[in-house]
């Protein structure tokens, strides 16, 4: 199977890294920080108003728009590209616009500068993964979210490679579209747990839990007084992700 690297070659980035910070949807003004020049820039972009904004190592910016237009956006030459709607995308179609716009639209990721013939831009939203290219017509599937639900995704040496919600890292393949389990989740190796103090609002670290005994789980989390159940250590955190469920005694 082919690897992203057919069709995307290694480039030495030339432009500052920026990261993009703004004030909300309804803003024309996008504050910049360039990590290369310790600055921020604040730039006026009504162009962009309304839309979400993902930036990139390229000094272009992906950005989506309430009805799921997808644009490629240049904040300092006001370059704009446009790519195929996610409307193209069947499980799109029938969303109501900005009742799940949050929700739907996850990250867009993009992976080269859009100068660049082979530039992609990849999107994780709620019905799954895909991919695209500034001239494609239609939004290619790598996978549905109810296999594998990605959390964040990165391009690294010509690949796309996902995290799941799980910790699990997976190899995005473009030809043929498929996901590849690549590496199990890391181990739990411990836990830090704070307690919030309601009048002052503020978190204090807690270093026992006496002789409580706190659940840790995907469907559900609680704590029980183990005295109650003699089958439950005291001062330990019984958890599982999706698997077995283990124990931890705080020392």
């Amino acid at each position: 199977c082919r690897s992203w690297q057919a069709s995307l070659s290694d480039k030495r980035i030339k432009l500052p890294i920026c990261l993009t910070l703004t004030e909300g949807y309804y803003h024309d003004e996008h504050c910049f920080y360039s990590k290369s020049e310790a600055t921020f820039d604040v730039l006026n972009l009504p162009e962009i108003q309304g839309n979400r904004c993902w930036g990139s190592p390229f000094c272009w910016l992906v950005t989506c728009a309430f009805d799921f237009e997808i644009s490629l956006f240049n904040p300092f030459s006001r370059t704009r590209i446009f790519l195929s709607s996610l409307n193209t995308i069947p499980e799109v179609e029938d969303w109501p616009s900005k009742d799940l716009f949050d929700y739907s639209i996850r990250k867009l990721i993009l992976c080269t500068s859009p100068e660049e013939s082979d530039c992609i831009v990849f999107a994780i939203i709620s019905a799954g993964s895909f991919f695209a290219k500034p001239s494609d017509e239609a939004w290619t599937l790598i996978c549905h979210s109810d296999r594998y639900y990605l959390d964040d995704a990165i391009y690294f040496k010509g690949n796309f490679y996902g995290c799941l919600h799980t910790g699990e890292i997976v190899l995005c393949e473009a030809t043929p579209p498929k996901v590849v389990e690549l590496a199990p989740p890391p181990r739990v190796f411990g836990f830090d747990i704070f307690k919030l103090d309601i009048d002052t609002k503020t978190w204090e670290k807690v270093y026992s839990l006496g002789d409580r005994s706190l659940f840790l789980g995907n469907c559900s989390t609680f704590a029980i007084a183990a005295a109650d159940y003699p089958s439950c250590k005291p001062n330990c955190i019984y958890y599982s992700v999706d698997g077995p469920l283990l124990a931890a005694t705080l020392t």
